[in-house]
């Protein structure tokens, strides 16, 4: 099994001391075709940039 890019990215990332967070969906494929798959790909992403970028207030 050839590893993921994903993973190389990651390993790239830490040595650059970059904060990021790598969620694995092995069995997902390239396309988001359901909601719950859009659902354990958006929901992850939000919440981190809204927690590493909060915004400005109002």
């Amino acid at each position: 099994m050839n590893p993921s890019p994903g993973r190389g990215l990651g390993t790239r990332l830490l040595e650059q001391g970059s904060r990021f967070e790598l969620h694995a969906l092995p069995d997902m494929g390239h396309g988001l075709w359901t909601t719950e798959g859009m659902m354990n790909v958006t929901y992850p992403m939000v919440t981190f940039l809204l927690r590493e970028f909060p915004p400005d207030p109002p």
